[in-house]
């Protein structure tokens, strides 16, 4: 599973979602209030990556993101 938690610009509360990859690779992000967010993206062993949306529809759509490989202990680094 990955952990997509969005930071909104505003300062409002982090939220976060949690899902499993699809068998193609992707996943669906569903319920996103509208605004602009920093995204981060991470899962066991990758390590994380922050990426900049704006959501209108409430769902986040055509993000392609590439997670590296070798975050063993969760530190988001590779020691």
């Amino acid at each position: 599973p990955l952990t997509f938690t969005f930071r909104a610009a505003d300062g409002t509360p982090l939220f976060r979602q949690t899902r499993t990859l699809l068998a193609n690779g992707g996943v669906t992000l569903k319920d996103i209030p509208s605004g602009s967010f920093q995204l981060a993206v991470e899962g066991d062993r990758w390590l994380r990556r922050v990426t900049g949306v704006n959501t209108t529809s409430g769902n986040v759509t055509n993000l392609s993101l590439l997670l590296r490989a070798g975050d063993t202990n969760q530190d988001n680094s590779v020691d």
